[in-house]
């Protein structure tokens, strides 16, 4: 420690510390000074250090004497101090996790191994510090640096009764032996324990097969089970080369490009494992991913896998070959058509066809090559597809598709058709009947080529003879087409059995088709009974015709039916012995019978007496009814299909004309379909209607669908009921505030005459447009204009009105945004000046309006007027009407101020302007002249905003003012007196000065005049 010996006399003095008053019996001291005497200059310091250095622990107190020469009485210092050692131990943790230490020496080095560990491992071994002392000792390590050896705390301290623990570690992130390495732990004015510190960092042999991958190119995967299975795979194996199992843990998460199969392993020494990685690219894009092994916890090992995602492109190199006719080919005949395939793809893939269908199969087609061919890039195949038809084939169409890599693509559409004569009896027998004897009975057969070619026919008419013949006995059927054959039944002679079987029917290049005959003949001495029906055609009429049993034994009645239009409603007749009973027979004709023309056929009852008894059958049947009445309800100016059942009543296709007249339909109705329609025998087919109506209302129509070669037809009433049209789109328009956007949509006029189209809307931000003239068949656009004056989100209706098309709904959804500020106006003038200019803008609103006009810097800013009144603008008008603003910039002090001028209404919208103020010294004013014995005033402003006394001087002894100071309100304006009075000798001319804190001077210049 130091003292300090202090002088405080004018004359200096010298002074001898006494030895025996610093040293005990046996002459040693634990104290000493830097001096043992000196001299004190005048007014003076002397510093001496004392040091106290105890060779015994215990407790010291000197009282050291100062002999001051000239002085009287001695001073004496008391020095005080305690002696004490330091008591500490030292261990270290024995290692092993046995939990025991041993006692650690000073002098001699203690050893610390930690063996062989794994690198990034870091064993800790402790080495503990105890404090059995009364007093706190502290400690400190020094070692060279190292960055394998760590030492926490490195220095420290240890409270009396306590003890610290001290980590010492060895570590490294790769492999190092460390041996001998020496670190002290140093106690401070204490002993010093030296450390040898040896160690090996090795890291684990795990092998892997590769650190590194490229897949490269590869096909782009979409997540199906058939791309998966071509996706890219690589086999990582891992193995364990180390004396010690090692466990790893794949620390990568799966991504939809790249799956890492792998769960926590252990591997015994020698053993190995394969990591399947695999590659499906989802882009065609660069992939690179880094896949981190986690070794044993502590060391990672990454692999980094590669690849590329190619889209597959494997199609044809011609496209025009999208479709393969193979085109008509005859019964017998062949067709070959070839198409390229060609791999434009970066990357190798396994190429098959897949199989045509087995009924095209079946139908002669075949495709090569089979199997699968490997197909690498830019490298292309051929594709033979043949058709040699074995039996007729109707058109037909069949998809040709390839699988790449398991993915199922297209390749091409093949049709074609198998062309062959095929003709076709409607029936093959033909039961006359009963027929009485020198009638003649005619029925009408059907024959149909159904084939795709055109041939001719004949019959063997001898072998009807001489009870039946046919006509025409020959002739040439067009594909599709049909005739009616005519087969008479003529009998002469009474028979129950009159037949003739299997009579040929030649058809020139096919198939000879047979047709077999049989009816019944009978001698009738009584005149037929008469039957008259009649019946819209294709409808219903039932009669009864009573049967009289007189004999005594039930009768049992099987009556024959001579033509189609009639048929029994039940097959037999039971008539009770004396009784009676009544057959009922239905007319139900197919065909109408016109120009006067009769259904003619015959009722024979075969009775079990022998007798038989015959009706005279005769049916007129008139234009058939509707089939039905429909009302269809749709919605206006939307497109509706409506459908209409068509049933075929004949066992042959009939192709039907459809006629769709408009009984009652407005013109701006539009009702379409098919001119013609093909029903399957006996089938029902769906005709399909599309409605478009313009406008709401009832219309009626009748849909007629006629047989053109046979004049018979089928027909509805239909009647359209068109509700009010809805809104017909959404148009979306955003704009800024007071700019116009526009959109236009479309309209349409199907009619043969003019109409106009008016617009209305219920937002008078929304500009409709002018009216629209839409000539015949004409399609215009309109223009719909949006310029909003507040900001925000609203919606609103678009209307357009036509008295011939109804209504045009729009819903519009519009949002405003906020304007930028408008151009902003710069002022420029001096202190205590003003000035001003005028601010324009542009209305659009079209009603009275008016507006709030303000400052955001009222002490520097003003308006001429805070409310603006503005007359409404016109609606529709573009150019709006232009309003102005007057601002006044009158500055209170130097500078530049910023200011916002704002001008708002709640329904005209705001306008901002931004405002700039450059504030300049003031300028010198003057000069002003005055009289000799006269004086004048001068008006001064306090443009400050705060009350101000402003100080007035003159420079000349010429002019004189009646006050030196002037106190002005702010804002205020004062007059200042000035008088003159002519003294020789003495310059007229002079300054008026007038100044206050903070503000530069106001100079206005004097002129005397005599």
């Amino acid at each position: 420690d130091t003292i300090v010996v202090e002088n405080e006399e004018h004359i200096p003095f010298a002074f001898m510390i006494d030895p025996s008053s610093i040293s005990d019996a046996s002459g040693d001291s634990a104290i000493s000074f830097s001096m043992m005497s000196g001299v004190v200059p005048p007014n003076g310091k002397v510093p001496i250090e004392v040091s106290f250095k105890p060779k015994i622990e215990k407790a010291f107190n000197y009282n050291v004497v100062f002999i001051i020469k000239r002085k009287a009485s001695r001073v004496a210092l008391n020095v005080k101090g305690e002696g004490y050692e330091i008591h500490d131990s030292v261990t270290l943790e024995s290692g092993g996790g046995s939990g025991k230490s041993i006692d650690v020496r000073s002098g001699n080095p203690t050893v610390v191994d930690f063996g062989q560990v794994q690198a990034r491992e870091k064993p800790s071994r402790t080495v503990t510090v105890t404090n059995t002392g009364k007093f706190r000792i502290e400690y400190n390590w020094a070692f060279p640096p190292s960055s394998m050896v760590a030492i926490e705390p490195a220095r420290g301290s240890v409270e009396s009764g306590q003890r610290a623990e001290i980590a010492v570690m060895f570590k490294s992130d790769r492999e190092a032996t460390l041996k001998d390495y020496r670190a002290e732990l140093q106690i401070t004015n204490g002993r010093t324990y030296p450390f040898l510190l040896n160690g090996i960092a090795k890291k684990p042999r795990l092998q892997f097969s590769f650190l590194e991958h490229d897949f490269g190119p590869c096909f782009i995967s979409d997540g199906s089970s058939e791309s998966e299975k071509g996706a890219s795979k690589a086999m990582l194996e891992v193995r364990n080369d180390d004396s010690s199992a090692v466990s790893f843990d794949v620390l990568f998460e799966n991504k939809p490009h790249l799956e890492v199969h792998a769960a926590p392993t252990v591997l015994q020494p020698a053993e190995s494992c394969t990591i399947p990685i695999v590659f499906k690219p989802r882009e065609a894009d660069l992939y690179r991913d880094v896949i981190p092994f986690e070794i044993n916890a502590l060391d990672t090992v990454k692999v980094v896998v590669q690849g590329e995602g190619a889209p597959m492109k494997v199609e044809l190199a011609n496209p025009a070959q999208s479709h393969i006719n193979l085109g008509a080919v005859r019964v017998g005949q062949g067709s070959v058509k070839s198409v390229k395939v060609v791999n434009r793809s970066k990357v190798s893939c396994n190429f098959s066809l897949v199989p045509v269908s087995a009924s095209v199969l079946e139908d002669g087609v075949s495709v090569l090559p089979t199997g699968e061919v490997n197909l690498r890039p830019r490298e292309s195949i051929m594709i033979d597809v043949r058709f040699q038809p074995s039996r007729r084939v109707p058109p037909f169409s069949e998809h040709l598709d390839m699988v790449v890599n398991g993915t199922r693509l297209p390749v091409c559409m093949i049709s074609g058709a198998g062309q062959g004569i095929e003709m076709k009896l409607e029936s093959e027998t033909m039961v006359f009947g009963m027929v009485v004897s020198k009638s003649r009975v005619t029925r009408r057969l059907q024959l149909e080529n159904t084939g795709d070619v055109g041939t001719r026919f004949k019959w063997d008419a001898k072998q009807f003879a001489p009870d039946f013949s046919i006509t025409p006995t020959e002739g040439y059927l067009a594909p599709n087409d049909d005739v009616a054959l005519e087969v008479t039944f003529h009998p002469t002679h009474e028979s129950n059995d009159i037949r003739r079987e299997r009579i040929p029917l030649y058809i020139e290049g096919g198939e000879t088709q047979f047709l077999s005959v049989s009816g019944m003949c009978k001698s009738v001495d009584s005149e037929a009974t008469s039957l008259e029906f009649a019946a819209a055609v294709r409808s219903e009429q039932i009669k009864e015709v009573p049967i009289e049993n007189p004999t005594d034994v039930a009768w049992t009645v099987r009556p024959v039916i001579e033509n189609e239009a009639w048929k029994a409603v039940e097959e037999i007749l039971a008539v009770p012995a004396k009784s009676k009973a009544s057959f009922r027979i239905s007319y139900h004709p197919l065909t109408m019978t016109t120009g006067g023309e009769k259904h003619n056929g015959t009722l024979f009852f075969p009775l079990p007496t022998g007798e038989g008894k015959v009706f005279n059958l005769i049916g007129t049947a008139s234009d058939p009814q509707a089939e039905d009445s429909v009302t269809f309800e749709v919605q206006g100016k939307q497109q509706t299909v409506k459908t209409l059942k068509v049933h075929n009543w004949l066992n042959r296709a009939q192709r039907f004309k459809v006629d769709i007249s408009r009984v009652h339909v407005d013109p701006a109705t539009i009702v379409k379909g098919h001119e013609y329609i093909d029903v399957p025998a006996g089938k029902d087919i769906e005709y399909r209607l599309s409605i478009y109506a313009f406008k709401d209302g009832e219309n009626k129509l009748k849909i007629t669908f006629t047989n053109e070669k046979s004049g018979e037809y089928l027909f509805y009433n239909a009647a359209i009921n068109v509700a009010a049209p809805g809104v017909l789109d959404t148009i979306g328009m955003v704009a800024v505030v007071r700019r116009l956007v526009t959109r236009s949509i479309t309209l349409k006029n199907p009619l043969e005459s003019s109409t106009t189209v008016s617009f209305s809307c219920d937002n008078v931000s929304v500009q409709v447009p002018h009216p629209v003239e839409l000539g015949p068949l004409e399609v215009k656009e309109a223009s719909v204009g949006f310029r909003p004056l507040l900001v925000g989100d609203s919606s609103a209706q678009l209307k357009g009105t036509s008295a011939e098309l109804g209504n045009f709904l729009y819903d519009l959804k519009l949002r405003a945004t906020a304007p930028g500020p408008e151009k902003s106006m710069t002022f420029s003038t001096a202190l205590g000046s003003e000035t001003s200019q005028t601010f324009r803008f542009v209305h659009f609103c079209t009603q009275k309006v008016d507006f709030d006009v303000a400052v955001s810097d009222e002490e520097n800013f003003r308006v001429e007027t805070a409310r603006l009144a503005a007359q409404p603008c016109n609606p529709g008008d573009t150019q709006g009407q232009e309003m102005t603003v007057k601002v006044f910039f009158e500055p209170s002090s130097l500078g530049e101020r910023h200011c916002q001028l704002t001008v708002s209404s709640p329904i005209g919208g705001d306008y901002t302007c931004p405002i700039i103020g450059h504030c300049e010294p003031p300028r010198a004013q003057g000069p002003v002249v005055i009289k000799s014995g006269g004086s004048t005033q001068i008006t001064f402003k306090n443009v400050s905003n705060e009350q101000k006394t402003f100080s007035l001087a003159v420079d000349k002894t010429c002019f004189n003012l009646p006050k030196k100071s002037e106190v002005v309100p702010p804002k205020k304006s004062v007059t200042i007196t000035v008088s003159y009075k002519d003294s020789p000798g003495v310059s007229a001319m002079g300054k008026l000065i007038i100044s206050t804190d903070g503000l530069p001077p106001w100079i206005y210049y004097l002129k005397g005049s005599a």
